[in-house]
C-alpha cells in the first residue's frame, strides 16, 4: 500500500517536473533565439546570421561555466548515473545534483545543442526523498 501511494505520488511530481523542464527550455531558448516554438526551422531563417552564431556560442559558454562551478566532477550527469546510482548506490541520488543537471540540460538544449546521446531530466531522482525520510531496504529503493 505503502509503495502504491508513493508511486501516485512520484507520478504527479515526475508530470510536473517534465512540464517545469519544458517550460524551462522554452524560456532559455526565448532568451537565446527571441522566440520559443517547436517551429525553429522557420524562426531562425528569420534571424540574422550573426544571431544564429551567437546564441549557441553563449548557450555554450553559460553551460561550461554552470559544469565548472555546480557539477561535481565538471560534468553532466545522464542516464549512465541513474543506473550506477540503481545498481551501486541502493537506488539514492542527490536530488539537488539531479536539479542542477536539469537546469544545465535545458540550457543544452535550448541554447541549440545536440539531444542526441539521452541528456534526460534526471526525473528518476525524485524517489529519494521518499526514501530519506523512511529507513527503507535497499530494494525498496531500486524498485521506486
Amino acid at each position: 500500500m505503502i509503495l502504491t501511494a508513493l508511486a501516485v505520488v512520484i507520478g504527479v511530481a515526475v508530470a510536473y517536473g517534465t512540464i517545469g523542464f519544458r517550460e524551462l527550455l522554452a524560456a532559455v531558448q526565448n532568451l537565446l533565439y527571441g522566440f520559443s516554438t517547436e517551429d525553429v526551422f522557420t524562426q531562425l531563417g528569420k534571424l540574422a546570421w550573426w544571431h544564429i552564431l551567437l546564441a549557441p556560442a553563449l548557450g555554450g559558454l553559460a553551460i561550461g561555466l554552470a559544469l565548472q562551478f555546480l557539477m561535481p566532477d565538471k560534468r553532466n550527469q545522464g542516464i549512465a548515473d541513474v543506473m550506477e546510482a540503481g545498481a551501486l548506490h541502493g537506488g539514492r541520488m542527490s536530488l539537488n545534483l539531479g536539479i542542477k543537471a536539469a537546469f544545465v540540460n535545458a540550457a543544452a538544449l535550448g541554447g541549440g545543442g545536440l539531444a542526441g546521446e539521452p541528456q534526460r531530466l534526471r526525473l528518476a531522482q525524485t524517489p529519494r526523498p521518499c526514501g530519506r525520510c523512511r529507513s527503507e531496504p535497499d530494494d525498496f529503493h531500486r524498485t521506486l
